[in-house]
């Protein structure tokens, strides 16, 4: 979760401060709204910044910079998140505080993303997300480089670690902000490579009960891991807690993991059919 841009973010409840400890850890943050305020420098003309909210449909909805009409030298963008408590429902019902509860936020409510465009067509995601794991709430920021290719018929699609099928919604906004900040098309402006012509890994066999993180995401709670067994789901109850109590795995980490099962689809939208559980990290 190693935040490389410059930018200061900050938290707010009941119109208080929010210290923010290793990890992003908000010690003092109880149930209720809470504000994250995020104000990046904006006064090169190389690249320029915008925040956008997606929902569970993959559809954009664009944040307003706040300082627009009294500061041309920064952006300020805001979010607020509900920190809901729910009662336990499973193991002993008994929550960290003792009462039986827990705190939490839902996704996609819990985030933004934090867009930076260059004027040579490069594209980076920073994303800003309140989350909570065992009635401890944290502020992550993540980042990823974001790529968009041309196939065979000249019609672009966006990818990134999260998302690698094609996103019209978000190249739709790419080229609006291209045109809008520099002046330039996105998709007629910048020469991208078709995805055919990427070099690919040659995958090492995995070994039973051991897997390779392809991601993990704060928002969400959940990663990818490919396995003997394929792509599976990990949720962040079932790997290791580090640092400041945060339960977290990183891309190319190597894990074993005790159990796997089916999925219970239910009424939940997943692509994953395979989930693991007691999970370690291997050397």
């Amino acid at each position: 979760m190693e935040n490389t841009l410059a930018m200061d973010v900050s938290v707010k409840q009941d119109g208080n401060d929010i210290p923010i400890g290793k990890m992003g850890y908000l010690q003092e943050l109880r149930g209720g709204r809470a504000i994250v305020t995020v104000v990046v420098k904006a006064d090169d003309p190389a690249y320029d910044f915008y925040a956008i909210s997606v929902d569970g449909q993959k559809k954009i909805s664009p944040k307003k910079d706040i300082a627009a009409d009294v500061d041309s030298s920064h952006k300020v963008f805001k979010m607020k998140v509900n920190v809901e408590s729910r009662i336990i429902s499973i193991g002993n019902g008994v929550g960290p505080g003792g009462d039986g509860k827990e705190l939490f936020t839902s996704y996609p409510g819990n985030n933004f993303r934090l867009i930076k465009i260059f004027s040579n067509g490069q594209v980076e995601v920073y994303e800003i997300a309140l989350i909570a794991q065992d009635d401890r709430c944290y502020l992550t920021t993540q980042t990823y480089t974001a790529k968009c290719y041309e196939n065979i018929n000249n019609a672009f699609f966006f990818c990134c670690p999260l998302f690698d099928t094609k996103w019209p919604a978000m190249i739709s906004f790419l080229q609006n902000a291209f045109t809008k900040s520099f002046g330039k098309d996105f998709a007629n402006e910048f020469p991208f490579p078709d995805p055919r012509e990427q070099s690919e890994e040659k995958n090492t066999p995995l070994q039973p009960n051991t897997g390779i993180v392809l991601w993990f995401n704060y928002a969400m709670g959940i990663g990818a891991v490919e396995t003997d067994h394929g792509t599976t789901r990990v949720h962040w109850s079932k790997i290791p807690k580090r640092e400041a109590g945060l339960a977290h795995l990183n891309p190319g980490e190597k894990i074993g993991y005790a159990g796997i099962g089916k999925i219970d689809h239910g009424n939940k939208n997943t692509s994953f059919e395979k989930a693991i559980s007691g999970v370690v990290l291997l050397q």
